[in-house]
């Protein structure tokens, strides 16, 4: 997925790096190159099983002014698995910070950035579908507040997180399609269909080398105003993207393998398994030398009454 989450994190000591490209070209953009780029590099880091860390940041982002885009925002957060997620239904928390990195701020084509330091918070449920297709349903719903220094007031820049996306794998390909928005829901001016909020579609590819890569397109379901009331601008109509991950497992850190709790334990019980094994093959053993001596003596009780 690109903008929803899942439930579920990565395995214990999983490195997930990525690249992300996406474009716009304006229908009044007379060059055909485009006016809106954004290059991001992201990086996801399993701490446990139950704990992952995110990071990202922008390199690029078009600021519509120069030739060479400065840096956009960063973002680093944490995703929590609940200890009540199971086979088939598993529930979380995302948790996240937004540092404003960029030179400017709530640029055209681009969702709400307020150029303060921004929390946000949402709540996960993904579901596994029972069937002949595998099925996988993710469904966010969180806050943003957009302005850290007044937190827990209520403001007009506040936003609803909404997320609803159906996952498809058919071996190594993986269709997708998710909802996303972020809404503005203490300012009265603003009606539902004014804010940003997308229907995306898109594929992945395994690769070979542990790469994946991601090609799709974002369609706005933004409406269009003559007058845009502050904080909304105009959205971009769609976007297309690509991108391409690398996931990998260090097989060292400090000089010590990467192994996760549960990986421990189930080393701990195999290892206690072959031990019992050893302890019954010995006591096996020695009840057989125990039979063969007996063996052995009723035989020569045997031949020396008949003597």
């Amino acid at each position: 997925m690109v903008r929803v989450h899942s439930a579920q994190n990565v395995q214990a000591g999983s490195v997930i790096l990525n690249s992300f490209f996406q474009t716009f070209i304006n229908d009044n953009d007379s060059t055909g190159f485009g006016n809106d780029h954004t290059w991001s590099l992201g990086v996801t880091y399993g701490l446990t099983d139950k704990l992952e860390l995110t990071a990202q940041i922008v390199p690029y982002q078009d600021d519509q002014t120069h030739g060479w885009g400065p840096p956009g925002e960063t973002k680093v957060g944490v995703k929590w698995s609940s200890p009540f997620s199971g086979k088939r239904i598993q529930t979380g928390l995302h948790a996240f910070f937004r540092l404003p990195t960029a030179r400017k701020h709530n640029l055209p084509f681009e969702p709400y950035s307020s150029g303060s330091i921004a929390f946000g918070a949402m709540g996960l449920f993904s579901l596994d579908v029972p069937g002949t297709l595998p099925l996988k349903l993710h469904f966010n719903f969180g806050y943003l507040d957009n302005n850290l220094a007044t937190f827990l007031q209520k403001e007009s820049t506040d936003q609803v997180l909404l997320g609803a996306g159906i996952k498809l794998p058919i071996r190594a390909i993986i269709f997708y399609t998710e909802y996303s928005g972020e809404l503005f829901v203490h300012d009265s001016r603003i009606s539902f269909r004014d804010n940003s909020m997308r229907l995306t579609h898109g594929v992945k590819f395994r690769l070979p080398l542990r790469l994946i890569l991601d090609l799709g397109a974002d369609v706005s379901f933004s409406q269009s105003r003559e007058v845009y009331p502050a904080p909304l601008h105009e959205y971009a109509n769609w976007k297309i993207f690509g991108g391409l991950s690398y996931h990998f497992v260090p097989t060292r850190l400090w000089g010590a393998p990467v192994r996760s709790k549960r990986a421990s334990r189930t080393g701990r019980g195999l290892q206690d398994l072959r031990d019992k094994r050893e302890r019954v093959n010995e006591e096996l053993d020695n009840l057989l030398d125990e039979l063969c001596k007996d063996k052995k003596e009723t035989d020569k009780k045997e031949k020396n009454d008949k003597s």
